[in-house]
C-alpha cells in the first residue's frame, strides 16, 4: 500500500464497545469482501465479524503498532442486503491495559464475483 493510503487508514476508523451493525443494499449474488483493520492506540484489539449470519472473522487480534491487517471473505447476498456485524469479546471491562475492550474497523471493500 502507498504511504498515503496507510495514513488515511490510521485517521479513518470506527470503534465501539457495543456491537456495530452495517447494512448495504446490493443486487443478489456472490461478493468478495475485504476488511481493513489498523490501530494507533496503545493496546491491541480483539475483533469478531459476521456477514449475513456467517462468522467470517473470529478472534482477530489487531496489534497496536499501526500494522494494516487485511482479511477477505466471500458472502452470498440473497435478499438484496449485506449485513455485517462487528463486535469484541463478551468481556467488556478492560482489565489489561495492553488489550482494549473495544473493536476497531477501518473500512471494507465490496467486489461482485461475476460468473463466466
Amino acid at each position: 500500500m502507498p504511504p498515503e493510503e496507510i495514513d488515511s487508514l490510521h485517521r479513518d476508523c470506527i470503534s465501539s464497545t457495543q456491537d456495530g451493525v452495517f447494512r448495504l443494499n446490493l443486487p443478489n449474488g456472490d461478493y468478495r469482501i475485504t476488511s481493513y483493520f489498523c490501530s494507533v492506540d496503545s493496546g491491541k484489539h480483539k475483533v469478531y465479524l459476521t456477514a449475513n449470519n456467517q462468522k467470517v472473522i473470529k478472534k482477530l487480534i489487531v496489534p497496536s503498532d499501526k500494522t494494516v491487517i487485511k482479511r477477505g471473505y466471500v458472502v452470498k447476498v440473497t435478499n438484496r442486503e449485506l449485513t455485517q456485524v462487528i463486535y469484541t469479546s463478551k468481556e467488556r471491562v478492560q482489565r489489561n491495559p495492553s488489550t482494549h475492550n473495544h473493536w476497531i474497523w477501518n473500512g471494507f471493500m465490496v467486489e461482485k464475483i461475476t460468473n463466466q
